[in-house]
C-alpha cells in the first residue's frame, strides 16, 4: 500500500465518520429527532432503553454490560457518532430496530434536566461518584462534607439539578447536585443487581413529554470537572 493510498483511506474514513455523526438533537413531545449532515431519524421516547453521559470509556463499557451488548453479550449494537475528547459525550441506546447514537452536548445540564421526570421521593438512591453536600440549595452555602461513591440516601425534595437528601448510614442531611456541571450523574436509583430499567436517564426516567428544544452539537472545549 502506497503513502497516497493510505492517505486516501484515512481521509475517506474520517469523512465517513463526519457524515455519520449527529449535528443536532431535537427533543419533541414523544421522540428524539437526530439530524445528520445528509439525513435525520426519529427515535420514539418509548424505544429509548437508556441515555447516559460518557465521561470516560468505563462509562460506555458499563452501559454495554448492563444491556448485554457485545462484547458482554450476543447483541451487536453499533453506535452512530464520533467520539470526541471535547465537551460532554452522551450515548443513547435504543431498542432493537432503532439506531444507537453518540453525540456531544453544549449544555448538558439543561438538556438532561429537561428530558427527565422529577426524582422519585419514595425511592432509595446511591451515589455514583464523590459528591459535595452543602447546608442549603445555593452552591455558595456552607459545605457539610464530601461523600464517597456507593452511599445510599433518600431524596427529600428537588429543585432542578439540586436536591435535599438524607444519607442512611452517614446520618448526614443536606443539599447536593444529582447532575454535576458536566452533565454526569451523581445519583442512580438503587435497583436489584442485574435489573435494567428501560427509559432511564441517570437517576430518573425519560419524561413522557418534554418541553421541546433544539440542541446544537458544535465542537466544544471541556470545562473543569467537579463534584456539583
Amino acid at each position: 500500500v502506497t503513502v497516497e493510498e493510505s492517505l486516501v483511506l484515512v481521509f475517506g474514513t474520517l469523512l465517513m465518520l463526519v457524515f455519520l455523526s449527529p449535528t443536532k438533537v431535537v427533543c419533541n413531545a414523544e421522540s428524539f429527532t437526530i439530524n445528520f449532515p445528509l439525513h435525520s431519524i426519529d427515535i420514539p421516547g418509548s424505544q429509548v432503553l437508556e441515555l447516559m453521559m460518557v465521561g470516560h470509556p468505563g462509562h460506555f463499557l458499563d452501559l454495554l454490560w448492563r444491556w448485554g451488548v457485545f462484547p458482554f453479550g450476543l447483541s451487536f449494537r453499533p453506535f452512530w457518532g464520533m467520539v470526541s475528547l471535547r465537551g460532554s459525550g452522551c450515548a443513547l441506546l435504543a431498542a432493537p430496530g432503532y439506531r444507537n447514537v453518540y453525540f456531544v452536548l453544549e449544555d448538558p445540564i439543561n438538556f438532561l434536566v429537561q428530558i427527565q421526570r422529577p426524582l422519585d421521593l419514595s425511592a432509595r438512591y446511591r451515589t455514583t461518584d464523590k459528591a459535595l453536600v452543602r447546608e442549603g440549595e445555593s452552591l455558595q452555602s456552607k459545605r457539610i462534607r464530601t461523600v464517597r461513591e456507593d452511599q445510599t440516601l433518600r431524596v427529600l425534595r428537588q429543585s432542578g439539578r439540586r436536591c435535599e437528601v438524607e444519607f442512611e448510614s452517614l446520618k448526614v442531611r443536606g443539599w447536593m447536585s444529582h447532575i454535576n456541571q458536566l452533565g454526569y450523574f451523581l445519583l442512580t436509583k438503587d435497583l436489584d443487581a442485574g435489573n435494567c430499567a428501560v427509559g432511564t436517564v441517570g437517576a430518573s426516567d425519560l419524561a413522557t413529554r418534554t418541553y421541546g428544544a433544539t440542541i446544537e452539537l458544535p465542537t466544544l472545549e471541556a470545562p473543569g470537572i467537579g463534584t456539583e
